[in-house]
């Protein structure tokens, strides 16, 4: 199963507990009565929603997994911080399958939302309240850039959290109907105290689709 359908099957159950208390409690051995009761209510969902992402240079949707092109950047800031290049928009939809364009129906579920799964090693934290995506380019690799994140809202992430799954850093502020979509922001960023060189910069982000 992919990251993006991973809380596709989540049972969605809670629970109603009532509880009895005597201080003296003598029961028949033959005809005991209950000192308390558990209500179990649960869902179960048949969708097969999946997720879609489109970016600012290519609106055609692709499912599964998509490359997004940040642009080319320059920067003599020699700040922590200090953000360049062009911003980067990725929309994010629902649709009824890999194969189907269709709406999708979150059978009786009203709110979806995408959470990041990011890893410890993918994310520094050095700078406050600036955390950025490591870059992990190979031969030919930047030097001092990385990526910064941005939510739903426009806002850069001030924290990301790391090894979380479903309860990761969500990218929308709320949740979103079925039928809307969600979007978080890409940009290059100084990660040091020299000037960014010249070179490759890249990064991954699992995403979770959280239903509820």
């Amino acid at each position: 199963m992919s990251q993006q359908n991973f809380a596709k099957k989540h049972l969605k159950t809670s629970f109603v507990l009532v509880a009895l208390y005597s201080a003296m409690s003598i029961h028949s051995s033959h005809a005991q009565a209950a000192d308390a009761t558990v209500n179990l209510a649960g869902q179960v969902t048949a969708n097969t929603c999946v997720l879609n992402m489109k970016d600012t240079g290519n609106t055609t949707a692709s499912v599964g997994s998509r490359t997004v092109a940040l642009g080319n950047g320059t920067s003599t800031s020699t700040t922590p911080g200090t953000l360049f290049g062009n911003q980067t928009t990725i929309t994010l939809g629902l649709q009824a399958s890999a194969t189907s364009t269709a709406a999708c129906t979150l059978a009786g579920l009203t709110n979806w939302n995408v959470a990041l799964d990011l890893l410890p090693a993918q994310v520094n934290t050095t700078i406050a309240n600036k955390p950025f995506l490591i870059n992990t380019a190979g031969t030919g690799a930047a030097t001092g850039a990385g990526i910064a994140l941005f939510d739903n809202a426009g806002a850069q992430f001030t924290t990301l959290l790391t090894g979380q799954g479903i309860n990761g850093t969500k990218i929308a502020a709320t949740s979103a109907t079925a039928g809307a979509t969600l979007s978080f922001k890409a940009q290059l960023m100084t990660t040091g105290a020299t000037a960014p060189g010249a070179g490759t910069v890249t990064g991954s982000i699992p995403l979770l689709v959280v239903y509820n």
